[in-house]
């Protein structure tokens, strides 16, 4: 048993279960540099597909963005025009107060003076009875004319000039 002693403890067992372990510990340290790259190259994808998530979702937010700073622009532009048509009718209705005013007037100066003007022609000529009955005719046409005119353009004017249902 002494030669099994021998080899046991000689310098050709000790070589040979050197390298047996050296190349053991190299296949563990192959696999576990293996495992590492792996590792490593399944963490790189994944920060990669972060990266672009990261760069869809940022170019989603500059998208929201800036519809959100149209919608807001459209908002201000709404508001704006609003607030010049509030004013425009400001406008108005000191227009309206003065018409107010005007059409009375002008209706009372155009009565008093056809009134006027009648009374004295008609004093001077002698009334109806001194027209013939083609001047009578004539008369009645232009009255009737004219009657129809002033009405028309009352009428026009009263309801063109009248407040809107925009309030």
């Amino acid at each position: 048993m002494d030669w099994l002693v021998d080899i046991f403890t000689s310098g050709g067992l000790g070589a040979i279960t050197g390298l047996a372990g050296g190349l053991i510990t190299k296949h563990i340290e192959r696999k576990e540099k293996a495992n590492e790259r792996g590792f490593l190259l399944k963490k790189q994808e994944l920060d990669l597909k972060e990266l672009e998530l990261e760069q869809a979702h940022e170019t989603a937010m500059a998208d929201k963005q800036m519809e959100r700073a149209q919608v807001e622009g459209n908002i201000k532009i709404e508001h704006a025009e609003v607030g010049a048509f509030t004013e425009s009718q400001k406008t108005v209705g000191k227009l309206t107060g003065f018409l107010r005013a005007v059409r009375p007037a002008i209706t009372f100066y155009l009565l008093f003076v056809s009134t006027i003007l009648t009374v004295i022609v008609w004093n001077r000529v002698g009334g109806l009875s001194s027209f013939t009955p083609e001047q009578l005719t004539d008369l009645l046409r232009e009255m009737i004319a004219t009657i129809l005119f002033l009405t028309v353009t009352a009428v026009a004017w009263w309801f063109g000039s009248r407040g809107g249902n925009l309030k």
